[in-house]
């Protein structure tokens, strides 16, 4: 659960539980990680390393959700801390089973629920799952502000990208092989 931010990262089993253990750190840093970049509180498991088969769990997943959002700048922070936004998780959308993220406004409040299981599979494997989450991320984020599916299309991440479609970078510090 985030506090004071105005959010809250809940999966369908509860409210994310932080990693039972902290990694190991060199000044400040995750051992281990390939970039070797600094870890916010330090609490950040190299999520890559602890589900090399299949789907992370729910609390894995959350965890880098939550990781996602604190990597995010301050004005947009304050921007989903102003418009009430819960951040969800669920295992996949019950109808649409490919969808990886939904945005849905209700009188005074927002949400955005990422869907687990699909954005596990588009990711196309664990070492690019933290940047799926990302871009998904800022999808719905981009809904927040007011962007259409079209409006979005002309970012990288937009549902259908347009040939050129400018790279859209997240706040995160840590890079996969397809930020590259």
């Amino acid at each position: 659960m985030r506090r004071g931010l105005g959010w809250q990262i809940v999966s369908a089993a509860g409210t994310c539980a932080t990693p039972a253990a902290p990694p190991a750190t060199e000044g400040g840093r995750v051992a281990g990680d390939r970039a070797d970049r600094a870890v916010p509180g330090g609490t950040l498991v190299w999520m890559e390393e602890r589900f090399p088969a299949g789907a992370p769990s729910e609390d894995e997943f959350a965890a880098l959700a939550e990781y996602e959002l604190d990597a995010l700048p301050g004005w947009i922070k304050s921007a989903i801390a102003g418009h009430n936004v819960a951040i969800s998780i669920e295992d996949k959308h019950p109808s649409e089973p490919r969808t990886l993220g939904v945005f849905a406004q209700y009188s005074g409040a927002s949400e955005i629920t990422l869907y687990r299981l699909p954005i596990s599979r588009a990711a196309g494997g664990p070492q690019h799952l933290r940047r799926a989450i990302r871009d998904t991320l800022l999808h719905e984020l981009g809904h927040l502000f007011g962007m259409t599916e079209t409006d979005l299309d002309h970012y990288s991440i937009g549902n259908n990208p347009r040939p050129g479609a400018q790279r859209v970078h997240g706040g995160s510090s840590v890079t996969d092989d397809s930020d590259s």
